[in-house]
């Protein structure tokens, strides 16, 4: 067994080095598909995603900055120590900070926010109207512990698509400071669950293509380009968005949430029921908040139809229900304006909720939000100041 994995090794690297010479040559056409291949088999060799880097670089007909930045940043989460992958990140990063920035008055209005985004900057794909909105949502339901001096049935927060694991630590620690903050303890210690299968994209399938609209789209967030949609599939599809589960626990302890968020490994439609649905607190308390980054139609469907009647679900324990109104819960969908899968799977479970299907409201041009009414309540969900 360890000569078979030893020879594939040595089969990758050499991948690695002709598709390098290729790049070099200008054959940037020649080296990204075999290197995506290589990503699409699961392959960790190092510089698999630096040399992924330099073509989306080099490539003249269809440099992306972005999308460069996001596999030097994958490579360094599997291979920290390569030093030219991080040589190169800083000097992307000059110019993508520019770009990706929130502006002064949102830094201004939300400083820890903006505190957050920079030291997070290389740990998320996430882009600031996402990131805020999450934000935005998980302070509100740390606002409503302090208030009461009680979680009551608020609910945990689930992340469904940690990847680097950014925006997972980014919930953690305000729900972390509003206790910090606060006379009585915000919570129970309210979770964030951090799902991922940690060994990157599972495959996709024929529902999983570009929205039409997505085709000619332009963003100076989107660091998935304008291309084909087998080139899309390609370039992010199979074995990409990568990160170890141990680098996710690291950064949450890094953070000082180690105690406060929970990473759960595997695929959603075994995770989910195995691993998250059997605990006794997402049973007892539900899940108030749902974030979903899963590209692809099976992995959104695997998410939202076992989560969304739990939080759909009033408090089991009555008297604390009667005592404290049941607040909406909030569900962020990402990609819902890039993969038609994604799209799909989001319009089927909404439509399936009758006569009453939730608003579902931009966060930018790439992902969505939509409030989750709680079974016989009718408040009406707030709307994040971001959002138009």
């Amino acid at each position: 067994m360890w000569r078979t994995a030893s020879l594939y090794c040595a089969v990758a690297t050499a991948t690695v080095e002709e598709c390098l010479r290729d790049i070099h040559r200008g054959h940037v056409s020649v080296a990204l598909p075999r290197l995506n291949d290589l990503k699409a088999v699961s392959s960790t060799v190092q510089g698999i995603d630096y040399a992924r880097a330099l073509c989306f670089l080099f490539d003249k007909e269809k440099s992306n900055l972005l999308a460069a930045r996001q596999s030097l940043l994958e490579e360094l989460r599997l291979h920290p120590e390569h030093h030219k992958a991080r040589t190169l990140l800083h000097e992307v990063n000059d110019t993508a900070r520019v770009l990706l920035a929130p502006p002064a008055v949102v830094r201004k209005q939300y400083p820890l926010f903006s505190l957050l985004f920079d030291a997070l900057f290389d740990s998320t794909m996430l882009t600031w109207p996402r990131l805020l909105n999450l934000y935005q949502a998980t302070d509100r339901l740390a606002r409503l512990d302090t208030q009461r001096g009680t979680s009551g049935d608020s609910g945990h927060v689930v992340e469904c698509g940690t990847a680097g694991g950014g925006s997972a630590v980014l919930m953690a620690v305000v729900l972390a400071e509003a206790e910090a903050a606060s006379d009585a303890r915000a919570s129970p210690l309210r979770r964030v669950f951090a799902l991922d299968s940690f060994t990157g994209m599972p495959p996709p399938t024929a529902k999983d293509r570009l929205v039409s609209t997505s085709l000619s789209a332009v963003s100076p967030f989107q660091f998935k380009p304008p291309q084909s949609p087998d080139e899309a599939t390609a370039s992010w599809g199979t074995g990409t968005c990568r990160s170890p589960a141990a680098h996710v626990r690291q950064l949450a302890r890094n953070f000082g949430v180690d105690d406060r968020l929970e990473v759960i490994e595997g695929l959603f439609a075994d995770s989910i029921p195995t691993h998250l649905l059997s605990r006794s607190d997402i049973q007892q308390d539900g899940v108030a908040l749902l974030h979903i980054d899963a590209d692809w139609y099976a992995s959104t469907r695997a998410a939202l139809e076992p989560l969304i009647p739990l939080m759909r679900r009033r408090a089991v324990d009555k008297d604390v229900a009667n005592i404290h109104p049941t607040p909406h819960r909030m569900v962020q969908v990402d990609d819902y304006h890039y993969w038609q899968g994604c799209r799909d799977a989001v319009n089927e479970c909404v439509a399936g909720w009758g006569d009453a299907p939730p608003r579902i409201c931009d966060v930018d041009d790439n992902a969505v939000w939509f409030a989750v009414q709680r079974d016989g309540v009718n408040d009406t969900p707030p709307m994040y100041t971001h959002n138009p």
